[in-house]
């Protein structure tokens, strides 16, 4: 309601940092900048075979979290488990109370507690509801958290992602249900494990650690 306000704000800075790829693209402003990343160390894991999910973050209705239950509970005979982090341990218990050993609600996890929690995770889930346009404005910066481990990450298709980040995604086509993702996804082998994580690690150092992107941030202002 207040953007024509706040644009008018930022018209007199120095510099716009935006975080949002699609919000950049919008942006009429000369002085502005698109910073997607802050990684300042890189955790390879080893993995085999993809059996274990993970979602971390806030749940509402802003997030596509129901429907991925839905088609994740379709694969009865797969022995695949998916956790879900969070602090809204009410909304779970209304919304998303699943009474099958496939799901695990897991509450908050501190920082430590996430950190080992990754490492043995097979597969990351970002997820966000495709319908909700003001994501578009959004940056989850779960991901980057997500991307620090170099395994794969499921992603619903948003137009905030730069398109190396895209291109590093398990985009789930719009409209479309995640049944087709996930049965292709179980069936990944080592090699192909092993290929995404050096194509994840290559793009992470060219485009989201700190130092290239504090370099960029530097230049920027210079000029």
């Amino acid at each position: 309601k207040d953007k024509k306000k706040i644009e008018q704000k930022i018209e007199k800075a120095d510099l716009v940092i935006y975080l949002s790829n699609y919000a950049f693209k919008k942006s009429k402003l000369k002085k502005k900048i698109l910073i997607q990343g802050g990684i300042d160390q890189i955790e390879k894991c080893k993995l085999k075979k993809i059996k274990t999910f993970l979602y971390s973050g806030s749940l509402g209705p802003w997030i596509d979290i129901e429907k991925f239950i839905t088609d994740f509970l379709k694969f009865k005979k797969e022995k695949i488990k998916f956790f879900i982090t969070s602090n809204d341990k009410k909304y779970f218990n209304q919304n998303l109370n699943i009474d099958n050993e496939k799901i695990q609600f897991l509450g908050f996890k501190n920082k430590r507690d996430l950190n080992k929690l990754s490492k043995k995770i097979d597969i990351f889930v970002n997820l966000r509801n495709e319908y909700n346009f003001d994501n578009n404005n959004n940056f989850p910066s779960k991901i980057l958290h997500y991307l620090k481990y170099c395994k794969p990450i499921i992603s619903t298709d948003q137009l905030s992602y730069r398109d190396e980040l895209r291109n590093l995604l398990l985009i789930k086509k719009r409209n479309r249900s995640y049944v087709e993702l996930i049965r292709k996804i179980i069936k990944f082998d080592n090699k192909f494990l092993t290929k995404k994580q050096k194509q994840s690690e290559k793009v992470i150092r060219e485009f989201y650690n700190w130092n290239k992107i504090i370099k960029n941030l530097l230049t920027k202002i210079s000029d």
